[in-house]
């Protein structure tokens, strides 16, 4: 997935800093993956001023990350849990976009029943009782 500079940072922002082994794993990779190399830093001018992160818009390219299915299960439930806390912020809106409305359109992978002709009688199986022992 690309991701811009600025959705980089908004979602290094949200991930959850505590959860369970297996989320924390996926956690841990998923900000190596978003986080800056240091020619990125050079290259963006990237520093911090005033309590905010800027950088040259002029030089940022969107960088491929890949976000497995588990990743996007992790960002799904951390941007719904910012929106339940009223913690979003306007440069989330993008990545609510790209992960929850996305997961939201998706058809749902779970079986469905099979449709049943309501004219048309459907056989049905009856447990007969159990044959009485003999003598008794």
């Amino acid at each position: 997935m690309l991701l811009t500079v600025s959705e980089r940072m908004a979602l290094l922002s949200i991930l959850p800093r505590e959860k369970g082994i297996v989320t924390l794993r996926i956690v841990r990779q998923l900000r190596e993956d978003l986080s800056f190399s240091e020619e990125e830093i050079h290259t963006l001018e990237l520093r911090e001023e005033g309590g905010r992160t800027l950088w040259r818009a002029d030089k940022a390219e969107p960088k491929e990350v890949s976000v497995g299915e588990k990743a996007t299960d992790v960002v799904v439930a951390a941007l719904r849990e910012a929106d339940r806390e009223e913690r979003l912020v306007e440069a989330h809106i993008p990545l609510w976009d790209r992960f929850v409305e996305k997961v939201n359109a998706a058809p749902d992978p779970s079986p469905q029943p099979a449709e049943v002709d309501k004219a048309t009688p459907q056989p049905v199986e009856v447990d007969k009782p159990a044959a009485k022992p003999a003598g008794k």
